[in-house]
């Protein structure tokens, strides 16, 4: 049987609908999209990546009002840092150490602010992200975003001049390392940032020069042949125009310690958990939203099937196999992390189409992938270690564009499955762990697993957009 095959057209829209009013509903009047409006952990805070994401999805199905707004707020808060960029760069260029407690922020309150609470606080791939998504909203919708020009320009001062510095991940862990999908951000974001047209000459010259050596350090360091990290000038990512342009959490087990803690480089952060939907129940105990007992058939893509294709042969498949390279988790090591989907589509450090672009989706399929649900890594532990339902969101994106439309809605239908009664998305579900001995203390910690989590309905949305649902 067909994943969520009792999921029909008609649901699947209902929750494109759903997902709308929902993220709508919980935008504060600042502007700013919380990542989740409930989470302890997360409540009354914004990420420039999870938003970025949830904006991409409104301006694709809903008033682009809302995503202008979110851009607008984004604007003011990284243009209000214009000088703490400036003086970081200057210590540098004095020779100066900074610290990762210099940085600008990962995430801010919803007004803007820093925020008094600790956390894992220096990612570089949420400012990339955002111009990312700002480019495509202004093109979409010939939008006005007031501060843009000097948003974008401090963005691209502070890319290009830190892009090469190691920082957190998108599960905000390993801050020793230089993550592959945090560069494959960086790279999406300043052909934006070009693309936009706002940048002054040097600007645009140094956003140039970076976008040209991140795509060889990538090619040399972050590609793998399997399992071998490999240097090789044949598999360099290719070419892409930005103003045509469509289109992020580690390894160790971790614990749960604090930010500033024991070994915070390799303490788990914030991830998302995986449930049948609502709090980790079962499908049984969790009437999902979506037809209350859809069904999703284990051993989808993934799994022991082999390289990508949900397991069937590359007959079923039209033909579609792995690739023999794929990028890798981190510089210099042959993992792989579900946040490399990104790299392809929709950021395009590399096609779809070429080696690596389709070496990593396989392999991430392959490896990461189970009854279409996709875990973060496989030593994950956070709340278990669940299935997340916004990689799963990423995965479709990869076989929509590579022109795999009923993979792609595979993916969607079981996205789709994991909403609770309420029609709202979970962060991860919980009916697969990894590691259930590690669920309880989280659950401690930090309550149930966020829910809604506004990313996974961003995606969602994204998804829903590519396969021509209409909320």
């Amino acid at each position: 049987m067909t994943v969520g095959s009792d999921v029909t057209h008609a649901d699947l829209a209902l929750l494109a609908e759903r997902s709308v009013e929902l993220i709508d509903r919980h935008q504060s009047p600042s502007g700013a999209y919380p990542a989740s409006p409930t989470f302890s952990a997360y409540q009354g805070y914004a990420w420039l990546r999870d938003g970025a994401f949830i904006a991409e999805g409104m301006s694709r199905m809903a008033d682009p009002a809302g995503p202008s707004a979110f851009h607008a707020w984004c604007a003011r808060v990284v243009g209000a840092r214009g000088t703490q960029v400036s003086d970081l760069i200057a210590r540098t260029g004095r020779g100066l150490d900074v610290s990762p407690a210099d940085m600008l922020p990962t995430r801010f309150t919803l007004d803007g602010s820093n925020g008094t609470d600790e956390w894992w606080d220096h990612q570089l791939d949420g400012y990339g992200t955002w111009l990312w998504s700002l480019n495509l909203h202004v093109r979409r919708h010939n939008a006005e975003i007031p501060g843009l020009t000097a948003a974008v320009r401090t963005v691209t001062e502070y890319l290009t001049a830190f892009w090469q510095v190691p920082c957190y991940d998108w599960w905000e862990e390993h801050v020793d390392q230089r993550h592959v999908s945090t560069l494959g951000a960086i790279h999406a974001g300043l052909r934006a940032a070009i693309a936009l047209g706002v940048l002054t000459r040097p600007l645009t010259e140094a956003a140039e020069e970076a976008i040209e050596a991140i795509a060889i350090l990538v090619a040399n360091e972050g590609v793998a042949r399997l399992g071998e990290v490999i240097s090789s000038s044949d598999i360099r990512p290719g070419e892409t125009n930005a103003s045509t342009d469509k289109r992020p959490r580690g390894v160790n087990p971790g614990t749960a310690t604090q930010p500033g803690g024991v070994d915070t480089s390799s303490a788990v952060g914030r991830a998302n958990s995986h449930g049948a939907g609502g709090g980790g129940r079962s499908p049984e105990e969790n009437r999902g939203w979506v037809g209350g007992a859809a069904t999703v058939t284990p051993g989808g893509p993934g799994g022991s099937h082999g390289v990508g294709g949900g397991g069937r042969s590359p007959e079923e498949n039209g033909g579609w196999v792995g690739g023999e390279f794929h990028l890798t988790k981190w510089l210099g090591v042959g993992v792989v992390d579900g946040s490399l989907l990104a790299c392809v589509e929709p950021f395009g450090l590399y096609s779809v189409e070429h080696p690596v672009g389709v070496g990593t989706v396989a392999a991430v399929e392959r490896s990461l992938g189970d009854g279409f649900g996709v875990y973060r890594y496989l030593e994950d532990t956070f709340y278990g270690g669940g299935r997340w339902v916004l990689l799963a969101g990423f995965l479709g994106l990869n076989h929509a564009a590579a022109g795999r439309p009923e993979e792609a809605m595979a993916y969607l239908r079981w996205m789709a499955a994991q909403a609770n009664g309420d029609g709202e998305l979970p962060e991860q579900v919980s009916d697969r762990l990894l590691a259930p001995e590690r669920r309880d203390e989280w659950i401690e910690r930090w309550g149930p697993v966020a829910s809604p989590l506004l990313w996974s309905h961003g995606m969602y949305l994204m998804l829903a957009d590519e396969l021509g649902v209409i909320a």
